[in-house]
Formats: C-alpha cells, sequence, structure tokens
C-alpha cells in the first residue's frame, strides 16, 4: 500500500510540476510576442508617418513661396533631394501645377524654354499611347519631378487617370493629403502608391467686405516603393519567427492585399496568392489571449490592417515540462523500486521522499521564477537599446514650446498639465520658451485664481482668443491682463493614460494678435506630434520603471540565494566541528585521567629506586646501569614530562569544549547563554592566527611585537538568545580586528592591541519611549582604520576590500542581521583611516518580547 501511494503522489506531483512549468513557458512566450507584435506596429506606424509628412512639408513649402513667387525648378531641387536621400521608401516628389485653357499656351511656352523641346500637356489615349491632350477646361500636368530618370513624366495630366483623378478631387473637396491605393509605378518601379497634398493661395475679394477665399494652385505628389518602404521600417529592429501582412481596408476585397513578410526567407512577397483572407484566428492561441495580432495603421485618409502571426518556431519548443515530467517519473520510480526493496527502512526512506518533493517542487518554482525574470530583462534592454533619446518627457515638451514660438514669432509659448489631484483642479506650467529678461511662468495656478475659461478645453479640440478684452470671466481677464497678454492661442493634448495638458502660446504686443487659420493647423498639428511623443515616452517610462522593479527583485534573489548557500555552510561545518570535538574529547578524556595515575605510580617506583639506591649502594652491576640510562636525570625530567603532557591534555580539553560551545548545534533557539563564554570560545579559535601573526613575521626577518588582547568584562546577567549565531558575530568582529592590526606596517613603538569590552546598560524608563534591558559589547583594534567611502558599504552584501580568495563580502551583513533582525539589537562602526576601529553590539537582555514569526524570518535569512 505504502508503495502505490508513494506512486501515484509521486506521478501526480510531477504532473503538477510540469503543467506549471508548461504555464510559465506559454506565459513567458505570450509576453515575447506581445513586445515583438508592439514594436513592429510603433515602428511602421512610425516610418509611414515620416514619409507622408514629406508631401505635407511641399504643401508649407509651396503656401509659402506663391505669397512671394512661384518656386523655380532649382529650388524644387534643392528642396525634394535632400528628402529622397533621408527616406528610403520615398520613389518620387512631384509639383502638380493646376492650368487653366487660358494659361496652357503661356504654360508650355515657358517649359519648353526649360530645355523641354516641343513640349506639351500630354495623356494617354484610348490606344494606350501618349498624345498632346486635347482643349479642356483645366489641367493638372506634372510640373517639376525628382529625381531625374522620372523627367520623362513631365507634362503628363494625371486627372486623365481615372484612379488619380479621384485622388486629387478628394484632395481638393477635403482639403487634405489623400493617399491612392496599391498601383503599378511608371518605369518598372514595382508596387508602390502614390498621395496628394493640395495647396491654396488666398485671394481677396473685390467687396471689401467679404472674406478672403482660397484657391487651388496644384498638389504636392509623392510616389512611394511599397518594399523600400517596409523594409525601411524593418532595418530598424530584428523579427524572429513573426510573419505579418498588410491590407488596404479602404480598398475592395478582391484589392485589399498589400504585401507579406515571409520569415523563412527574410524578405517581402507582393503576390497575394493565399494570403488574400488571412486574419489573427490563424495566430493560434497566442493571437486568442492577446488583441494585438490585428491593428490599424493609419496612412493619411486610408485604413492599413496590419495581421501579426507567430510561426511555429516563434519561441522554441515548450520541452522544459516534457523534462520535468520525465524527472519526476524516474525520481518516481527509483523511489518506488527502493522503497519495494526496503521495507523494514519505511520510516526512512518515507522522510527521504518528503523531502525530495519539498525540494523538487522549490527548485521547479525557482527555475520558473529565474527563466521569466531574464526573458524579461532582455526585453526591457532590447527596448531601452532602441527608444531614442528624445523620448525624455521634459526634452521634447522644451523643444516642442521653442520651435513653436520661432514658427508662430510670438513673445511666449508654454506647456501646462491640468492637475485634478490636489485640493482643487489647477493649471501646472511645467516648461515655457521666452526672452531671459522676462518672468517666468513657470509654476501651478488654481482655477479658482485664473477663472474657468480655461477650462473650456476640456470640451472643445482648441481655442483662440484675439483679444483678450472680449473674454466673459472678469477673473481670466483681469489675470492675463497683468501678465501684458493681449491674445492667445490653446491646443489641448490628450494622451491614452488620461492625461490632459495644453499647448499655449501669448502675445504681448501693443497691437492685438488675430490668430488665422494656418497658425491654428499649426498648432493642432504640434500637439498632434506632442501626444504622440508623450505616449511613446509614457511607455519608455513604464518600461524603465518595470525594468528597476525586476532588477531590484533579481538583486534581492541573488543576496537570498548566496545568504541560504552560506547558512548551509555554516550548519554543516557546525556539523563536522561538533562531530571532531565529540571524537576527540573521548580519547582526550582517556589521556587526561589517566595522566593523573601515571603520576602517582612513577612517584612510587622513582621512591623503591631511591630507598634501593640507600639501601645497596656498593652493588656494581647496578651502578653501572644507572650510569648508562642516566637515572638522576631521568628522575628530574620524568615528572616535567607528565606535567607536560598534563598541560597539553588540558589545552585539547579547552579547545574542544570551545569548538562545542561555539557550534552549539543544539542551541538553534532562544536559550540563556554568559556572552563571556561566546567572547572566549572565538579567542580560543582564533589563537592559532594570533600565533601565525608572529610566525609570519619572524619569517620574513622582522619583529613584531604579539598581539595584544585586552579584556574589560562586566559584570553581566546571561542574556536571551541564539548562541550559535552570536558567537558567529564575535567570531567575524575578531577576525577583522586581527586583520586590520596585521595591516600596519612595522614600526618602532606600534604595539598591535585588540580591546574586548562588555557591560550591562539597565532599563531606561524615564522618557516615554522606554528602552528594556540590555548588554553592550565593544572590540576595538588600533589598526590601518576604515576610509570613508568604505565605511559607508561595510555592511552591504557582497562588498568586500579583500584580495579575491579571502572573503565572500558577507561576514558583516551577516553580523549585521544577525544582531538587528534576529536579536533586535544595534551594531554600530566608528572608524577613521590609520586610527582604528571601533564595532559596538547592543543586545536586549530578553528575548521574549520579539514576535515568533519574525524571529523565525531572521534565521531562514542568514
Amino acid at each position: 500500500m505504502p508503495v502505490w501511494l508513494c506512486a501515484i503522489a509521486g506521478c501526480g506531483i510531477s504532473g503538477f510540476a510540469g503543467f506549471q512549468v508548461w504555464k510559465g513557458e506559454r506565459h513567458a512566450k505570450l509576453e515575447l510576442f506581445q513586445q515583438e507584435a508592439h514594436n513592429l506596429t510603433m515602428t511602421l506606424q512610425k516610418t509611414i508617418t515620416e514619409h507622408l509628412q514629406v508631401p505635407q512639408d511641399i504643401d508649407l513649402f509651396y503656401e509659402t513661396t506663391y505669397f512671394l513667387a512661384a518656386a523655380e525648378r532649382s529650388e524644387f531641387q534643392e528642396y525634394a533631394l535632400p528628402q529622397l536621400q533621408q527616406n528610403p521608401g520615398l520613389l518620387a516628389v512631384g509639383w502638380i501645377q493646376y492650368i487653366r485653357e487660358e494659361t496652357r499656351t503661356n504654360y508650355e511656352q515657358d517649359l519648353r524654354q526649360e530645355n523641354f523641346a516641343e513640349f506639351g500637356i500630354w495623356g494617354w489615349n484610348e490606344n494606350g499611347k501618349a498624345a498632346r491632350l486635347p482643349s479642356k477646361s483645366r489641367y493638372f500636368p506634372i510640373t517639376y519631378i525628382e529625381p531625374s530618370q522620372f523627367r520623362n513624366m513631365v507634362g503628363y495630366d494625371l486627372i486623365t487617370d481615372p484612379l488619380q483623378e479621384a485622388a486629387m478631387a478628394k484632395a481638393e473637396k477635403t482639403k487634405k493629403i489623400v493617399v491612392t491605393e496599391k498601383l503599378v509605378l511608371p518605369d518598372g518601379a514595382g508596387l508602390g502608391f502614390a498621395s496628394y497634398s493640395p495647396v491654396f493661395r488666398r485671394v481677396k475679394s473685390n467687396n471689401l467686405t467679404a472674406n478672403s477665399s482660397r484657391e487651388l494652385v496644384g498638389f504636392a505628389y509623392t510616389l512611394y516603393s511599397l518594399p523600400a518602404l517596409i523594409k525601411a521600417a524593418l532595418t530598424q529592429m530584428s523579427l524572429n519567427d513573426i510573419e505579418f501582412y498588410l491590407y488596404d481596408q479602404s480598398a475592395s476585397a478582391a484589392d485589399s492585399f498589400i504585401l507579406f513578410y515571409n520569415p523563412s526567407v527574410k524578405d517581402l512577397e507582393l503576390s497575394p496568392g493565399e494570403k488574400n483572407l488571412v486574419n489573427a484566428r490563424e495566430g493560434g492561441w497566442l493571437c486568442a489571449e492577446t488583441p494585438v495580432c490585428e491593428v490599424s495603421l493609419n496612412v493619411a485618409d486610408r485604413q492599413w490592417q496590419l495581421v501579426i502571426l507567430p510561426t511555429p518556431q516563434f519561441g522554441g519548443r515548450e520541452s522544459g515540462s516534457v523534462a520535468t515530467l520525465a524527472i519526476g517519473f524516474l525520481l518516481t520510480a527509483i523511489l518506488v523500486v527502493y522503497l519495494w526493496m526496503s521495507l523494514d527502512r519505511t520510516g526512512r526512506i518515507e522522510s527521504l521522499v518528503q523531502e525530495l518533493r519539498h525540494k523538487n517542487i522549490a527548485l521547479q518554482q525557482s527555475e520558473a521564477e529565474l527563466r521569466e525574470q531574464a526573458t524579461r530583462k532582455e526585453l526591457l534592454n532590447l527596448l531601452a537599446e532602441k527608444i531614442r533619446n528624445s523620448l525624455d518627457i521634459d526634452t521634447v515638451l522644451a523643444s516642442a514650446v521653442q520651435e513653436l514660438r520661432k514658427a508662430l514669432q510670438v513673445e511666449r509659448c508654454c506647456f501646462a498639465w491640468y492637475r485634478t489631484d490636489g485640493v482643487e483642479p489647477a493649471w501646472e506650467v511645467v516648461t515655457e520658451s521666452q526672452p531671459e529678461e522676462w518672468l517666468p511662468l513657470v509654476g501651478i495656478y488654481p482655477v479658482s485664481s485664473i477663472g474657468k475659461e480655461f477650462e473650456q478645453l476640456l470640451h472643445r479640440q482648441s481655442w483662440q482668443v484675439d483679444d483678450v478684452a472680449t473674454l466673459a470671466d472678469p477673473l481670466t481677464q483681469d489675470w492675463l491682463s497683468k501678465l501684458g497678454v493681449n491674445s492667445l492661442a490653446i491646443v489641448p493634448v490628450r494622451t491614452q493614460f488620461g492625461q490632459m495638458g495644453a499647448a499655449i502660446c501669448f502675445s504681448h504686443g501693443k497691437v492685438s494678435h488675430a490668430w488665422t487659420e494656418r497658425e491654428m493647423e499649426l498648432l493642432s498639428a504640434v500637439a498632434a506630434q506632442l501626444s504622440i511623443a508623450l505616449n511613446q515616452a509614457e511607455l519608455y517610462n513604464e518600461t524603465r520603471a518595470k525594468a528597476a522593479e525586476l532588477k531590484i527583485a533579481l538583486d534581492q534573489l541573488q543576496q537570498t540565494q548566496t545568504q541560504l548557500v552560506q547558512h548551509e555552510k555554516m550548519s554543516a561545518l557546525g556539523q563536522l566541528v561538533a562531530g571532531i570535538a565529540h571524537e576527540i574529547n573521548n580519547p582526550i578524556t582517556f589521556i587526561a585521567g589517566n595522566i593523573t595515575y601515571a603520576e602517582e605510580y612513577i612517584a612510587d617506583l622513582l621512591e623503591i629506586i631511591e630507598f634501593y639506591q640507600q639501601r645497596f649502594p656498593e652493588v656494581a652491576e647496578t651502578e653501572d646501569i644507572f650510569q648508562e640510562i642516566d637515572l638522576d636525570f631521568i628522575t628530574s625530567d620524568l615528572p616535567k614530562i607528565l606535567a607536560s603532557m598534563k598541560s597539553g591534555a588540558d589545552r585539547i580539553k579547552n579547545i574542544v569544549l570551545s569548538l562545542r560551545n561555539f557550534s552549539r548545534l543544539d542551541e538553534a533557539d532562544v536559550k540563556e547563554v554568559d556572552i563571556h563564554s561566546g567572547i572566549e570560545s572565538a579567542l580560543m579559535l582564533l589563537d592559532s592566527r594570533l600565533h601565525h601573526y608572529q610566525e609570519d613575521d619572524a619569517a620574513s626577518g622582522s619583529s613584531k611585537p604579539p598581539i595584544q588582547i585586552v579584556k574589560e568584562y562586566g559584570n553581566l546577567p546571561k542574556i536571551e538568545c541564539y548562541p550559535s549565531q552570536l558567537n558567529q558575530v564575535f567570531f567575524n568582529l575578531l577576525a577583522n580586528a586581527i586583520d586590520a592590526v596585521t595591516l600596519v606596517e612595522a614600526e618602532h613603538n606600534y604595539q598591535p592591541r585588540i580591546l574586548i569590552a562588555t557591560k550591562f546598560i539597565p532599563e531606561n524608563t524615564d522618557n516615554e519611549s522606554s528602552e528594556p534591558a540590555r548588554v553592550a559589547i565593544l572590540v576595538k583594534d588600533n589598526g590601518c582604520g576604515i576610509k570613508p567611502e568604505v565605511k559607508e558599504r561595510i555592511f552591504d552584501p557582497f562588498f568586500t576590500t579583500k584580495p579575491v580568495g579571502r572573503g565572500t563580502g558577507m561576514g558583516l551583513s551577516i553580523s549585521y542581521k544577525v544582531v538587528v533582525e534576529m536579536h533586535k539589537g544595534q551594531l554600530s562602526c566608528s572608524s577613521e583611516p590609520d586610527m582604528g576601529s571601533e564595532f559596538c553590539i547592543e543586545i536586549p537582555v530578553r528575548q521574549s518580547s520579539l514576535q515568533p514569526q519574525a524571529l523565525a524570518a531572521g534565521v531562514a535569512g542568514i
């Protein structure tokens, strides 16, 4: 029956352990996949956004130049070529000019003068050939385009292509950038897409009372290569065993496929094949437990769907659970066989099985925790290397307000957070850009002191005030007037973490500043970029915080493991010492007991010999024998030999007694002991080091006086403590003191000295916080002393100034835990370089007030 119970229990434990390891492996794989998918999504979105910024910049360039004069081809080339170099996915950059029928002739003549011989606005006819277009009301020919291999497209009226015409019409109507569907690029450049960003200029109406209108002047035209664009993003990261698909959600189902990344060849595939209907369900359990497999990417006015799927090889095989089951079953089988063959030793085997079970479970749990910690640390380190330096929130905000002030040419721009965690809601200005001689605006401003006008930002997109005198809230108007503000523009910034902020620009001029639509659009664009940057920075800060927590946990785990190993070593050493002391004690007791009888017997024999000499002095043969063996010398020397043997036996007994007192294996609980006995035991064990110090000195040819041990013991009561642990503290402090005096170079009057003093401190009930009765132990040496920077860390685990192999850095750390945590006492150090060191221990006389849980925790930590 016990055999079957053991087999069932072993198999059950092995199965449970294998299941736990399996769960841990799946959890680690899920976290790794989530992080990889998040990195891929963020990198693709960032690369697409940066590339789509080019036509918007060209839009801004042309809106600016049209206020002065139209940009020339050389100016466009100087502006466009750097953009092509900086954006690998950008294939071509062009300018499409809006031409009316009445200006077509002049336009074509101007182009002919620019070395475009026989130039004319052309398009594709019904036969698919290039031909000069007949007259119509308006044209949209490509006027400038870079690089040079695309200049054969100059004059091509894109409106003749229905797909391009639809995109340009939408851009003109919405006044925003528009992206086409996937298309075949010209000149065999592969697959890609085009973008159109409309450019308008303001035209004053003839009616003086009417507002100005916006007139279309053309489009900023860009061509993108899909493979080059995606590869530009992939060069910023490393994908392992992950495939992804891109679909255009704005296109029809038949034309929605864009591309597929094949991890086996690490390249892109542009033909759909069977991949036109892939979704997250094909990702298995990983995609079923996380939403990161299907995400949307913003590509101007279109939405691209990104489907991320793990390959079967992702994260490696889950072999840990199988190995755990195999080991568990093997151990169970061994135990069952051994139990079957050793039924007469059932009690010992059951104890061994129980111990092995506990160790097996603890080992599996430790392995799972270490694996999870290492995986998290590796992922966090990988993320930290890829995050840009500009992810610091303060740097991002400071740069944003500074550039806003330059772009808008106003006196002051700042950024403020809306805080609701105080007594009342308030706006906190955290950074600003202003003239150096102005008073700073940085600070916290409660709503009650600046008015409620600013709360409009909580419910609207932006807010502009051309004249503060028109504000309805007199409190807000008064506050702004005191600052010298006559107009302001504010755009809210919202983060995905629920934070609310605002980018604010003030005008302090004598004349009110009328904020234009362009300025407000610029503010809104900056706010949108700020929101993205702040979200990334917050994610980065969260990652750093989690990495710090993981490092602290790992350091604590390493300390705990080292302390457990040290505790096991000391426990084994104590058992060894106790065993040796026991084995030596029996024969030495026999020897010491017989020496007394030997002294009496030899004394009787010597008396008989002396009596014989007196009675028979004339026997020649006897006299010869006495002279031959030198009887007189033996008679005088033999008692000395016996006395020396007795002294040696007594010393061995004292050493054995010290070893037994020092190990105290039977005193793991709190007991009443004599502190002086523990100190004397430590000194007895260190006696060889005191003699070794002199012997080394004599061997080197120099002369050093012996180490002087000065004892100033007080009248101490027996105290409640852990004797074995406290003896270890005395041993560590005395060993360090011997090391300190031996490091001092020999001087003429130097006398190495170690002072050991004890005293009783009675209970103090004079003040409200009474202190219990306690004893103080002082260990002071006149050695080399401790430097201040070393003194700050002497109680830290693993810190040591000794050479490799001479110390582990755990002696004082363990001593501190024994005194402070186990005995609720105090351990302090006072030292200066070349002035010696002084360690003071204070321990309560009674430990009965300590909680059992605290005591148990202290013992386990040593």
